[in-house]
């Protein structure tokens, strides 16, 4: 009998985990939650890495992937909004500084992303691994809107702290250990009733 409350258990804490996973879809360059696509939620669900508030306005940044690999395509995705009134600043004519782990300086052009109110974009390769400082410019309503930004570049695996990374080992290590023993267990006991 005890055997059958243990499989009711496991069902109901796996049907628990199921409907609280949420799915992410691509939108704008960011990652936005179910809700964003066809319901209103009321919350922001794009995941911006950055902000910075200037005169007023919030200059976000966020790149896709996350986490650009070197000599890849990464696109910088950029939004101005008012602080005040929260409408969208479209069509200025937005540009980027690029300053390498070097040095090195590179002058783009971020252009207004059609269609979408407030975006601007641009794709790039960055050459080399390292921490970049992405300057956006823009003038809107008399004001230059200046946001200054750091994005690391390299692989996932480079910049992962290996104490984080050991430490979620470990994690996922104790768990299958102790899922094992409960599994092991538990048909001990189902087959000792038989």
């Amino acid at each position: 009998m005890r055997f059958s409350r243990g499989i009711w258990w496991i069902i109901f804490a796996a049907g628990a985990i199921a409907l609280s996973i949420k799915p992410a879809y691509t939108h704008h360059g960011g990652l936005a939650l179910e809700e964003e696509e066809g319901e209103e939620t009321g919350t922001e669900a794009t995941q911006w890495q950055q902000e910075v508030l200037v005169h007023g306005y919030r200059v976000k940044f966020l790149s896709y992937p996350k986490v650009p690999e070197v000599n890849e395509a990464a696109r910088l995705v950029f939004e101005v909004q008012s602080a005040d009134t929260g409408l969208y600043l479209s069509d200025l004519k937005a540009e980027l500084q690029i300053k390498g782990p070097t040095g090195r300086k590179e002058d783009l052009l971020a252009p207004a992303v059609a269609g979408v109110p407030g975006y601007y974009e641009e794709n790039h390769r960055f050459p080399q691994a390292g921490s970049y400082k992405i300057t956006f410019r823009a003038q809107g309503e008399s004001k230059a809107l200046v946001g200054e930004f750091t994005e690391r570049v390299g692989s996932i695996q480079e910049l992962a702290n290996p104490q984080y990374v050991l430490l979620g080992n470990g994690a996922v290590a104790l768990a299958s250990a102790i899922t094992l023993v409960g599994a092991m267990l538990s048909l001990r006991r189902w087959l000792m009733g038989c």
